[in-house]
């Protein structure tokens, strides 16, 4: 078997990949870079790492001298939120999105999440006036429209449940959630009849 310079040495291939990795994601770290937000506005924020502290030590400073502490704290809340979700612990999602509403409590995340949060845990009467506040916030957030949609649906109001689908895939004709829903309503509809 002939040796390649993987085999003489100590370092493996799989190692050296990972290492490479590793300098690619320090190096990213280390730049500036536009991030998104919601609407889609671009803004400049610098993400800045010590490598000797904690990657939880983590500081973001943006133009406008917000920090990751004040601005971004919903957001975090929110995700944490979402994840439990994802496992069905939709309990104990609402107390993150409970969290990140005092910080901002027009969180259009927030607001939308917690309803399909309700939803999920069949209160969808108590899902309604989230959804309602969030499409407030913005009135074609998909997530928003799906989720009260849903929450409509489940309640039986299926004539009024298709108007929120139907806006959905206005803004997103592909969107698996609003199809199904919207599908789901329309048998609904013809089983009511």
């Amino acid at each position: 078997m002939k040796e390649n310079y993987y085999s003489k040495n100590l370092v493996s291939k799989p190692l050296l990949l990972c290492a490479l990795l590793l300098l690619i994601v320090i190096v990213i770290v280390n730049v500036s870079f536009p991030l998104i937000d919601i609407t889609g506005a671009t803004t400049s924020t610098t993400i800045t790492n010590n490598l000797t502290t904690p990657l939880t030590n983590l500081t973001v400073s943006a133009s406008n001298n917000v920090t990751a502490n004040t601005s971004s704290a919903p957001i975090i809340l929110n995700n944490e939120g979402l994840a439990l979700a994802s496992l069905g612990r939709y309990n104990e999602s609402i107390g993150f999105y409970d969290k990140a509403l005092a910080i901002d409590p027009n969180s259009i995340l927030a607001l939308s999440n917690k309803g399909g949060a309700l939803v999920g845990l069949g209160k969808y009467n108590e899902a309604i006036p989230f959804l309602d506040k969030a499409l407030a916030v913005n009135p074609n957030f998909v997530a928003a429209l799906n989720n009260k949609g849903l929450a409509l649906a489940s309640l039986g109001r299926y004539n009024e449940s298709v108007p929120f689908f139907d806006k959905a895939l206005a803004k997103d004709p592909k969107n698996n959630a609003a199809l199904n829903g919207k599908k789901l309503s329309l048998q609904g509809l013809n089983q009511s009849k």
